[in-house]
């Protein structure tokens, strides 16, 4: 059993940083939701909101408008806060890192991850170990401010949102301490792009631009992360959460994406069969760009909730004879990405869905 954290008494060997008169206010289990920028307007401080408790997260059935940030994200970070590139948030929380809380283990994390479209999770976090969660849990609480020494919660007010602060960087255990890359020495994110300590490959990265939606992970004791929905800023500053859809199925999906025709077919004529379409979260209505190659290898994404009963990569060497790969992929998670083989002058590649 993890023992409490404990805090030396001696008043000599550390920095008591007061509480403001008018702090943020932020129960147990707070989701934070953190804007920062790396230059132009704004930069030297972050904003950061209390968007509400993990478990309503967790336990949505629908859609939920949390709050509207337009004015707040508008005078601190410029007119153009929508269309800046190089404006970032994400989302983080840990209900308690000490013990059980409503409903979620001891070191229970909730983080976001960048998404390529709103039905497309982002990358699913890789966190392997005990000892891994238990250090991002306790960065996030120390974020949150329940060591009782900084922290949101001995933040300001943010003036016109009580539940909101403007955190300056140098401020100990600030949202901008923890995000990396370029955060201050002796905190995550120091080097490399590991938010919160959290390192796997490909980075550790937490944060989208105002104009991607964040997926929402939650990770419990040694389980792989579950995808439970997605973030998204609308247009006039909504903030809004979407849960994960629940199984939608072929037939269900074609008469209103694909005429009703049949998952070989190819409804709007953009090359790619109305499964394909079905499968990775396409408009089956609507022209899609075909997948490129990127280093050698293609990824296609997987939709949540569609149910297939057949995924293969396919190959040809002419276009007209086709080869499956591998095995079936339709019980798998996750992106499907393949690596092109070399020793060919050329090679073509395709997805193969049936539902």
């Amino acid at each position: 059993m993890k023992m409490p954290r404990m805090f030396p008494l001696a008043l000599t060997a550390m920095t008591l940083i007061p509480m403001a008169a008018d702090a943020v206010t932020a129960p147990q289990g707070t989701v934070l939701m953190g804007f920062r920028v790396t230059g132009g307007t704004g930069v030297g401080s972050s904003y950061v909101v209390d968007i509400g408790l993990a478990e309503s997260y967790r336990d949505a059935t629908g859609p939920i408008t949390i709050t509207n940030l337009a004015a707040d994200l508008e005078i601190r970070f410029g007119f153009d806060w929508q269309t800046r590139t190089d404006l970032f948030y994400g989302v983080g929380a840990c209900p308690d890192s000490n013990a059980a809380f409503h409903g979620d283990a001891e070191d229970t994390l909730y983080l976001s991850r960048p998404q390529t479209a709103e039905n497309v999770p982002g990358t699913s976090p890789s966190i392997n170990t005990s000892s891994g969660r238990a250090t991002i849990a306790a960065n996030l609480t120390d974020v949150l401010g329940v060591a009782g020494v900084s922290g949101f919660r001995y933040s300001a007010v943010s003036p016109g949102n009580s539940h909101a602060s403007r955190q300056p960087d140098t401020d100990p255990n600030s949202w901008r301490q923890y995000m990396g890359p370029g955060g201050v020495a002796g905190k995550a994110g120091n080097t490399g792009n590991f938010d919160f300590s959290w390192s796997q490959t490909g980075g550790g990265e937490i944060e989208g631009t105002p104009d991607k939606t964040l997926s929402l992970f939650r990770i419990s004791g040694g389980t792989a992360a579950t995808y439970l929905g997605y973030f998204k800023i609308q247009g006039n500053g909504d903030v809004v959460y979407t849960p994960a859809p629940s199984s939608v199925n072929y037939t269900t999906w074609a008469a209103t994406n694909a005429g009703g025709q049949s998952y070989d077919q190819d409804f709007d004529g953009d090359g790619i069969s109305n499964g394909v379409e079905f499968f990775t979260g396409t408009p089956g209505n609507a022209s899609t760009s075909h997948i490129g190659v990127t280093n050698g290898h293609v990824i296609w994404p997987r939709a949540t909730g569609r149910t297939v009963t057949t995924v293969f990569v396919q190959t040809s060497t002419n276009l007209q004879t086709w080869t499956d790969v591998g095995s079936n992929l339709a019980g798998g998670t996750g992106s499907i990405d393949f690596t092109l083989p070399t020793g060919q002058s050329k090679i073509f590649a395709r997805l193969r869905v049936v539902p």
